[in-house]
């Protein structure tokens, strides 16, 4: 159903633009420039369903897990004769930092991810993603305030746990569905954003882990 949806998105967008392009209406298409995004995690529901009570939770985070996005290229087409109304793309990097709130780490146990206590002495444990990230979204100008919704996806390239002092680090897992997608919004105004994001695909792989929906909130500059 949502692959209908965008479908439709990208039709009606396609069709407003040459529309509004034959009529000599339509402002150009343009190149935007890169961007940051710094935003804050938190899994907002969860389902520890398969696991026993005294495992449930373990995916908790601390205040100190970050998202860092930087978009490397993209484009904004309008999609009304005005160029109020217009669809933005861009292809870009994320990393993402999961810090657990309590003293463990996860392992993979007869395929399913379990929590794994480490000694106190151990410091800043967490779960680390990089990834490609693509939105596509909606984008209303408004004066100088430009308001934007629509959808993202990621393909995750490497995931790792690491916890420090002495350092120790786990590579080469292979936890979290390689696709992850979700809904987006944003509001900017005079080069600086506040977004939301929301994961719609489940974090791990299936009946691998918890069922988990991280929300990301946070600023953005370009």
């Amino acid at each position: 159903m949502r692959t209908n949806l965008l479908h439709s998105i990208l039709a009606i967008s396609l069709f407003a633009f040459v529309f509004c392009a034959s009529a000599g209406a339509s402002p150009k298409p343009k190149v935007l420039l890169p961007s940051v995004e710094i935003g804050i995690i938190d899994f907002v529901s969860s389902d520890y369903g398969n696991y026993a009570p005294e495992e449930v939770n373990f995916m908790d985070l601390s205040a100190k897990s970050l998202s860092v996005a930087v978009s490397i290229v993209g484009g904004w087409v309008p999609i009304t004769c005005d160029g109020k109304l217009g669809l933005e793309s861009s292809l870009g990097i994320a990393w993402d930092n999961y810090v657990f709130a309590n003293k463990l780490t996860i392992e993979k146990v007869d395929g399913v991810i379990r929590p794994v206590a480490i000694d106190p002495k151990y410091k800043k444990s967490k779960f680390n993603t990089f990834s490609f990230k693509m939105p596509l979204m909606l984008n209303l100008s408004l004066n100088k305030i430009g308001i934007s919704g629509g959808v993202y996806g990621k393909m995750i390239i490497s995931q790792h746990t690491k916890y420090k002092h002495p350092k120790h680090k786990e590579k080469g897992l292979n936890y979290m569905n390689l696709f992850q997608g979700g809904v987006a919004a944003e509001i900017k105004f005079k080069g600086i954003g506040v977004f939301a994001s929301y994961a719609l695909t489940d974090f791990f792989r299936h009946s691998a882990g918890p069922d988990l929906h991280p929300l990301t909130i946070g600023i953005s500059i370009w």
